[in-house]
């Protein structure tokens, strides 16, 4: 027996035809959603193929994370003098935007916030040992880094042959090693001013609760330290040499 038939009113018939107009707009409906949604994911990914930029990347002070691919140049900074003399690069887009007792923090979540957080890693540990961990610590990255002739028992913040004299190590630039949007490997480029020669400080930045943080070697830095006789792949900051 056919579902409608002659006896079929009308009313009902089109009842049935109203139910199924609206079943066939309600999947059409249906199909032009998924396929927007479809769409607007898969331009988010094409976006974030181009700027390697990941969807969610707070820093704790609100800097915008912008592009995730390592720098082709530094970027403009303003200089920091620090009490010891050394001289820090700073960035309004980059970082550091925070200190608080002498520590530099809040930096943005890509590859150059990395990289200037691994450079004032050096910066605040120099000016914030005392003078005789200054030796120590210099001594021992001398001994790894220095020619035989220009080995000497040089404090790196605190005093030499009873001379209250700072001795700055001038900050020339970075290169990014290797980059994920949580790790980034940095070597910061520095100069020291007594010796004139060149030295690479190796450490990965780790992004944790909002900011980098610097993975260092426990109490041995020079662990991290080389001679640099090459700094070709290095890029350099501006107006600090």
């Amino acid at each position: 027996m056919a579902f409608l038939d002659e006896e079929t009113p009308g009313w009902v018939r089109g009842v049935l035809a109203l139910l199924a107009l609206l079943v066939v707009a309600v999947v059409a409906l249906v199909v032009v959603v998924v396929m927007n949604m479809s769409d607007d994911t898969k331009d988010d990914r094409d976006t974030a193929a181009v700027t390697g930029s990941p969807s969610v990347a707070p820093s704790a002070c609100d800097l915008p994370s912008g592009d995730q691919r390592p720098p082709s140049a530094a970027p403009t900074v303003a200089w920091v003098t620090l009490s010891n003399g050394d001289r820090g690069p700073r960035s309004e887009a980059f970082g550091p935007a925070a200190e608080k007792d002498r520590v530099h923090s809040c930096f943005a979540k890509n590859p150059t916030g990395a990289a200037l957080s691994a450079t004032w890693y050096i910066l605040d540990t120099g000016q914030n040992v005392d003078a005789a961990m200054g030796e120590q610590l210099w001594s021992r990255v001398s001994e790894k880094t220095r020619s035989e002739e220009r080995k000497k028992s040089e404090v790196w913040n605190g005093q030499d042959e009873g001379e209250d004299e700072a001795r700055p190590l001038t900050i020339l630039g970075f290169r990014v090693v290797d980059s994920t949007p949580d790790r980034v490997v940095v070597e910061v480029l520095v100069e020291d001013v007594t010796s004139s020669q060149r030295i690479g400080f190796t450490f990965a930045q780790v992004w944790e609760a909002g900011d980098w943080r610097t993975d260092a070697p426990a109490g041995r830095m020079e662990d991290a330290v080389r001679l640099v006789e090459d700094s070709s792949a290095f890029l350099f900051w501006d107006g600090n040499y």
